[in-house]
């Protein structure tokens, strides 16, 4: 038990270590300007007209529900208000407490040194890591998915009728976050469940609960599609079979904690230390009791092959992309730590010093790389605030409406690169700049170039 309880607690503060510092540079990227905005009541949908000043009330608004990511950011923002740290907390807290929860699950499935391994991986998981320092639906998810792990085998032991409740409302969330992956492995633990016939009353309560989270979500608006992609970026290359097997390849490759693309361009140049993980996964399925290997094997394949479906249906491979198959990280993580569980003497020393080696210098590779932040921070919108100079002008829509969302009333200018500067006074928004033009003084705001 002692063992157990060092290993929750290292696993709290790696993860904290790593996911908490520095949580407000760089500024938002465009997929955390997007659920701000919605979140905020603006709708990112509706082309803005350039060339053309709106203040802010004119600006269109969304017309429909939020997403739960948005809607949750909405309620979140009223109490931490909307800092880029501020928005991301919940992302942060949410990857600290994943790490907690798989050595929790791992501990009761394979034993304390299981628990060390799984709560050190997903503590160390660059590419959760990165999820979990974003205002995105990423890192929660995660750690819903790892609740329901946790909740299914409690209620699998006799567990109460409160546990599967729980287990139901989690199960619900995730059927109704628009994410295929995790939906379909919600689905499959109570399925799995209810494969048991003295489970099959808690298979049934939980399904219940599940059912009407999903009813009232569709209800008030916040459900989507699991199968709903949206728009796909015109740069997203066609489905091919080969195409598929590349993509999966690479997402499962940085699914195991190897940001190759920061060092190579192919994952193929990695494949030694994939097939390490892979190893250890099968290793570790031997571990597990039976009852739990086939669950946790569907969970780390699943989402492979869902995408792969998907990108088949929609003819595009983006529903490959790794952030929309973190679903697998949970069992992927729980396999590979009952594989080293496994191991004894030199092997052990060898195996886990490679693992951690590689977790460490992807990590400190992904944590390093320069952040690729937009023009619109808080911090720029405090200055514009203060200054009021005329029209505030930028090149970017979702500038513009996350300049509205952080409260500025405008009047706001999209102006296409290249134009002439605004006649008048007028901020004007550059990629990475700030200045003001037509003679106006605005403090730490620099004057615009003339020529």
């Amino acid at each position: 038990m002692r063992a157990r309880v060092v290993a929750v607690l290292v696993s709290l503060l790696l993860a904290a270590a790593v996911r908490l510092p520095r949580l407000g540079t760089p500024g938002l990227t465009p997929a955390e300007q997007t659920a701000f905005v919605e979140s905020q009541g603006l709708s990112t949908k509706v082309p803005l007209p350039s060339g053309r000043a709106l203040a802010a009330e004119a600006l269109p608004r969304r017309s429909t529900p939020p997403s739960l990511g948005p809607a949750g950011l909405a309620l979140w923002a009223r109490a931490a208000g909307t800092s880029e740290t501020a928005l991301r907390l919940p992302s942060a807290l949410s990857g600290v407490l994943a790490a907690v929860l798989a050595a929790l699950f791992a501990g009761r499935l394979a034993g304390p040194r299981a628990a060390a391994w799984a709560g050190g991986f997903v503590a160390l998981s660059p590419i959760h890591t990165l999820a979990s320092r974003t205002a995105g639906p990423e890192a929660p998810l995660v750690l819903l998915l790892l609740l329901a792990l946790l909740l299914l085998a409690k209620v699998e032991s006799a567990g109460s009728y409160a546990h599967s409740a729980a287990l139901g409302l989690t199960v619900g969330l995730l059927a109704v976050s628009g994410v295929a992956a995790f939906a379909a492995l919600a689905l499959v633990a109570v399925a799995w469940l209810a494969l048991r016939a003295d489970r099959r009353p808690a298979a049934s309560l939980a399904t219940a609960v599940a059912l009407v989270v999903v009813g009232v979500a569709a209800h008030l608006g916040p459900a989507r599609s699991p199968l709903d992609y949206g728009e796909i970026p015109s740069w997203v290359p066609e489905t091919t079979a080969s195409g598929i097997l590349r993509c999966a390849g690479a997402s499962f490759t940085r699914m195991a904690g190897l940001e190759y693309h920061l060092v190579v361009s192919h994952a193929r140049y990695v494949v030694p230390l994939t097939g390490l993980f892979v190893a250890l996964m099968t290793l570790g399925g031997a571990r597990v009791p039976a009852r739990w290997r086939g669950l946790l094997v569907v969970g780390a394949l699943l989402p492979f092959a869902l995408g792969a479906a998907v990108a088949l249906a929609t003819g595009r491979v983006a529903p490959l992309q790794a952030t929309r198959l973190l679903a697998a990280l949970p069992s992927l993580a729980l396999l590979v730590a009952a594989g080293l569980a496994l191991l004894r003497g030199w092997r052990a020393w060898a195996a886990g010093a490679a693992v951690v080696g590689t977790l460490v210098a992807f990590l400190w590779l992904a944590l390093a790389r320069p952040g690729h932040g937009t023009s619109a921070t808080r911090s720029v919108a405090r200055e514009v605030a203060r200054c009021r100079a005329g029209v505030v002008a930028v090149q970017r829509p979702l500038d513009l409406l996350s300049l509205a969302a952080w409260g500025l009333p405008g009047p706001f200018l999209l102006r296409t690169p290249g134009a002439p500067l605004p006649a008048g006074t007028a901020i004007v928004l550059g990629s990475s700049s700030a200045c003001v033009s037509g003679g106006a003084t605005c403090g730490a705001l620099p004057q615009c170039p003339t020529d």
